[in-house]
């Protein structure tokens, strides 16, 4: 087990796995936006690693991980599909019946600390600047999560969105520029990220943040009637494909130790009222939360901290 030719060949994949992150602006904008998001802990780390960090690993440590990881009790199997319950139980008792319990190392928990930096810069000689604007979001149990996705899609996630109305239609800014939530067991982000004409970014930078500020003061009942439509129809249409029911069935059963159906979480899509959104957008939306990471032809960093302030 864990030849040492084996592993060397596969340090070798994830080294040019991690390569090709770095020679992407899109994805090195985003790895940089969680470095100033969660500054000093695991939640800001890019999850491959580094190059060095991969190198260091020893077979010692990877048999370790192994023993104390891959055991019965951190493990979740889920299925979809035309089969019985019972029938599962007896395939798989069968086939892992042998696995060994243990216990697993826990996880290491987000911790609330001060923005050390508000923007983090990467010089790169392209004709496009990447941009990614973030703030601290919502956990995956908060109350007000579903308002928080809501308002997204209502914010950037749609070719009537406010976001690609006004930054993309009306001002001709960005080819490309979209929001998202993102929720995790103890932390979360809503974010926004475009690619932009780099003799542009002065003008892009306060147009965006005046539409994030503008959805603190609510949304139109239209908005929100087509957003929930939206978001309902998303999540019916995914749960087409049996891979996807799997995956909202065992996800759900790793991280929360519970599992709501489908019927339960379009109903509190339904519920969500524009008051709802109102007050997500108004939790999340502050000054104070604001970082900005770019990736373009740029040197000036506190060139663009004076920006990040909502009027």
């Amino acid at each position: 087990m864990f030849k040492d030719d084996d592993i060397l060949k596969e340090k070798q994949v994830v080294y040019e796995e991690i390569r090709a992150s770095y020679d992407s602006p899109g994805a090195r904008v985003s790895m940089l936006l969680d470095g100033l998001l969660w500054p000093d802990q695991p939640m800001g780390r890019d999850i491959a690693g580094s190059v060095e960090s991969v190198g260091a690993i020893s077979r010692d440590e990877m048999l370790k991980y192994l023993d104390i990881q891959y055991v019965a009790s951190n493990t979740v199997i889920a299925i979809a599909g035309n089969i019985e319950h019972t029938e599962v139980v007896d395939q798989i008792s069968g086939l892992l019946g042998g696995l060994r319990d243990g216990e697993k190392l826990p996880m290491f928990p987000y911790e609330p600390v001060s923005l050390i930096r508000r923007v983090a810069l990467e010089h790169r000689p392209t004709e496009q600047a990447h941009i990614a604007i973030g703030m601290a979001g919502l956990a995956s149990d908060d109350p007000d999560r579903h308002a928080l996705s809501i308002m997204s899609v209502i914010l950037g996630e749609t070719m009537s969105s406010r976001l690609f109305e006004e930054v993309r239609e009306q001002r001709g800014l960005a080819y490309d520029i979209h929001s998202g939530a993102h929720f995790f067991s103890d932390c979360g982000a809503f974010v926004v990220e475009s690619g932009i004409d780099p003799a542009r970014v002065d003008e892009a930078i306060p147009v965006i943040l005046a539409e994030l500020a503008k959805m603190r003061d609510g949304v139109t009942e239209a908005e929100w009637k087509q957003a929930l439509d939206l978001t309902k129809g998303r999540m019916m249409l995914r749960m087409e494909e049996s891979r996807a029911v799997s995956s909202f069935l065992g996800i759900q059963e790793l991280l929360r130790n519970k599992v709501e159906t489908v019927d339960d979480i379009l109903d509190k899509i339904s519920a969500v009222t524009r008051d709802d959104i109102k007050r997500a957008a108004n939790r999340v939306i502050k000054s104070e939360n604001l970082v900005l990471s770019i990736v373009g032809p740029f040197d000036d960093a506190t060139h663009f901290e004076s920006m990040l302030k909502f009027e």
